[in-house]
């Protein structure tokens, strides 16, 4: 029985091993933003709400000091930009299993402005 397991595994691995190879771009670090596209992204909001401006989160030095490290990674590899908008959120660092920092964008205030989507996306169902 622990041979066929082995086996399986093994079958198993080698298959995942060439599916990651022959998709291995898609796993690569962002280099910049995407391309532009025809019709740009935009966040209905409420009528007459107020821009959800929440000053930053009080940090320990170190954790300041990740968060700046990381944002001016982001901005160097071109995934993010400076923003001009009136909008911001607040970020929280998260550790990550391999030891590295994660950034989380607290949206909560963004998301009770927000008008909601008259139709089921992923989580809903759809019948017919």
């Amino acid at each position: 029985m622990q041979h066929q397991q082995i086996r399986f595994f093994n079958k198993n691995c080698s298959k995942l091993e060439d599916l990651l190879s022959e998709f291995a771009d898609i796993f690569e670090t962002p280099q910049g933003l995407p391309p532009k596209h025809s019709h740009d992204h935009q966040i209905p909001l409420v009528l007459g709400s107020e821009p959800a401006n929440i000053r930053p989160y009080c940090y320990p030095y170190i954790q300041k000091i990740e968060i700046e490290k990381i944002v001016c990674e982001m901005l160097a590899t071109g995934i993010i930009r400076p923003s001009v908008s009136p909008h911001s959120s607040p970020v929280l660092l998260v550790w990550k299993e391999d030891g590295l920092w994660r950034i989380c964008v607290d949206y909560r205030v963004l998301n009770k402005i927000t008008v909601k989507d008259k139709y089921p996306t992923c989580g809903g169902r759809v019948t017919g």
